[in-house]
């Protein structure tokens, strides 16, 4: 999550990003060069404030050790997430 976006010409939206990160737990330092996982998802974030201000997007990616993170740059713009009677 990036809440003024990853670069600097997204300021103005918010970036959100899901992760395949490796299992400390076992011991390794990274995520092998074999490994893969496909999947969909849906992103959604709200504005807390108002649960009626909803935005979600769907998308799949085929997560691998050079491909490790998938998402959107530029989710929403932070006016849209922020709105209150006017929505945007």
């Amino acid at each position: 999550l990036y809440p003024n976006g990853n670069e600097p010409y997204e300021a103005s939206s918010l970036s959100l990003y899901v992760a395949a990160v490796k299992d400390d737990n076992k011991g390794e330092n990274e995520i092998s060069d074999d490994w893969s996982c496909c999947a969909q998802f849906i992103l959604t974030i709200s504005n807390p404030n108002d649960l009626s201000i909803k935005f979600e997007k769907f998308t799949q990616h085929r997560f691998n050790a050079t491909e490790a993170d998938w998402g959107f740059g530029s989710f929403v713009s932070l006016k849209s997430l922020i709105a209150t009677d006017d929505r945007g």
